[in-house]
């Protein structure tokens, strides 16, 4: 099958009404085929854009969409330099439990998987928790930030970060807690640990080890984005949702936020290139979304869902390795939950009884359940914190917007979110999209769930501890089952949009970064003289 031409048009630019020929002319009788190829495919009825486009991309089946690819790595390469700025404007360990993340990511470097429990002074005796091993200069280190957390940006601050961060490797170590990042398998800290490593090793200080780690993690997010935007082209509504502040900070941050929602993009990609093509797919690359899967759902809980995602592919296409994918991804997920609950101590969480207990009191009784998740989503306070955490409390959940940014934002995003709603497409594509829809609610309500079993007091009327970037990943489900690709729009429309998206993101980093600043002067000063240095 040759190139659609009506696509080729939309990518490439040139008039609806003719192709571009050698000699500079524009034939009629192909005129009137692209116009009638691109309503049929607006109708949803075609393969233009639709089935064939993504199955393989190569000139002998489908289009060629080079010019988009190009451009939404236009996207990632902005995202990368906005990102490079927040990191810069921010001092180190100030995303939410970054402490405990940079923690295990060390523990990776020593090969530990598995977190052991020891012994740790709380607040009236020593506790067991879920922990390991750590440098105690990396340990000094993040002890003395932790101190700093919540604090004004000061001169006498920065004298006293002089020392700290002069603080060097020790090659000693003493047990130290992360319960909470023990449920997790380590495998997305890679980056951070890679860098932590290399710090080490080539006698680095720890805050240039750390500050590597920053860098490596934010690498990591943009390299998973450009490969999520190759496989499936992106839309308006991830675009948007990539450049709020809360994500543009965790992104710039050594926590496992961003690398965690990179990757689910890059799955959630491949699920929609899978299910809108007919091309049957070799082994190699299912085994590898078969891992990606594995590694995102064994430290997200509450995605979860996405394991049914393979199954709804086997559905669709019949093929027998999208089942083994689906089997494979799901026995090795649950495999890991069973060792992490079992090895993991958390002090933290006073329950009034074990998480197993709770989980099987609600399976048995739902009802109890959606009563506390009523009573939860009833209090206008609850509702209050969850979407402004999700457009952007910065630090450890200390540093709010100024208040009128949040109205402008939501506003602002309302609208670009309508601007590419999908009218038309394939059946595939609108199967795929209900499939998405269910696995985004059932995954919301195990955020509710997961933290109800796991760090509510009980007996509960609320659920405790929900923050509203939790919620990000469902949101990138929705506006995939729902959003046009961007490149699918008509050319005056993808202009608008994206000169609407450009204003948003440049909105978003404004307020991001002046808030920053404003919060942690002597930071982008300090930053700029180690730079000129």
């Amino acid at each position: 099958m040759g190139q659609c031409p009506a696509s080729i048009a939309v990518a490439t630019g040139l008039p609806s009404g003719g192709a571009y020929q050698p000699g500079g002319t524009v034939t009629k009788p192909l005129a009137a085929r692209r116009r009638a190829e691109h309503a049929h495919y607006r109708r949803g009825n075609g393969h233009c854009c639709g089935r064939m486009d993504f199955g393989k991309l190569s000139p002998s089946r489908g289009i060629s969409w080079g010019p988009s690819r190009r451009t939404s790595l236009w996207w990632v390469a902005l995202f990368l330099v906005l990102t490079a700025l927040v990191s810069i404007s921010t001092p180190p360990l100030r995303s939410p439990d970054e402490i405990d993340h940079i923690r295990r990511a060390y523990l990776l470097t020593r090969g530990t998987l598995v977190l052991k429990t020891g012994t740790v002074d709380g607040e009236k005796n020593t506790v067991n928790a879920s922990g390991g091993e750590i440098d105690t200069g990396l340990d000094a280190f993040l002890m003395y930030h932790l101190g700093h957390i919540g604090k004004p940006d000061t001169a006498d601050i920065h004298i006293r970060d002089s020392e700290y961060n002069a603080l060097r490797w020790t090659g000693q170590t003493a047990f130290r807690p992360a319960p909470g990042t023990s449920y997790y398998l380590p495998l997305l800290y890679a980056p951070q640990a890679t860098a932590l490593l290399l710090g080490e090793r080539m006698h680095l200080t720890i805050q240039d080890s750390y500050q590597l780690a920053r860098a490596f993690s934010s690498l990591a997010c943009f390299a998973l984005l450009g490969l999520a935007f190759i496989l499936y082209p992106v839309n308006l509504g991830v675009l948007a949702l990539i450049s709020l502040p809360m994500s543009l900070f965790q992104m710039a941050s050594a926590s496992l936020d961003g690398v965690s929602n990179a990757l689910a993009i890059v799955c959630i990609a491949v699920f929609m290139r899978l299910y809108s093509s007919r091309v049957r797919n070799s082994v190699g690359p299912l085994s590898i979304w078969c891992l990606g899967l594995w590694a995102l759902l064994s430290c997200r809980p509450h995605l979860l869902p996405m394991v049914g995602l393979p199954f709804m592919v086997y559905l669709q296409s019949r093929q027998r390795s999208q089942l083994v994918v689906g089997i494979v991804t799901l026995v090795a997920v649950l495999t890991w939950f069973w060792i992490a609950v079992s090895a993991t101590s958390d002090p933290r969480a006073q329950l009034g009884q074990s998480a197993s207990a709770l989980v099987r009191q609600y399976v048995n009784h739902p009802s109890e359940f959606f009563v506390v998740l009523w009573q939860t989503l009833s209090s206008a306070e609850n509702i209050k914190f969850y979407w402004q955490s999700f457009i952007g409390i910065l630090g450890w959940l200390e540093l709010p917007l100024p208040g009128w940014t949040y109205s402008v934002i939501t506003a602002a995003g309302v609208l670009l979110l309508a601007a590419g709603i999908r009218t038309t497409s394939t059946t595939e594509i609108w199967n795929a999209g209900w499939c998405l829809t269910v696995v985004a609610i059932t995954a919301t309500l195990l955020v509710f769930f997961a933290l109800l079993v796991t760090w509510t007091p009980h007996p509960a009327s609320m659920v405790r501890g929900v923050q509203g970037r939790y919620f990000f990943i469902p949101c990138v489900l929705m506006v995939y089952a729902w959003q046009a690709p961007l490149f699918h729009m008509r050319v005056w429309q993808l202009r608008i949009c994206s000169a609407g998206l450009l204003a948003f993101i440049a909105f978003n980093a404004i307020i991001l970064i002046s808030t920053l600043q404003q919060r942690y002067p002597l930071t982008w000063a300090t930053a700029m003289l180690r730079m000129s240095n």
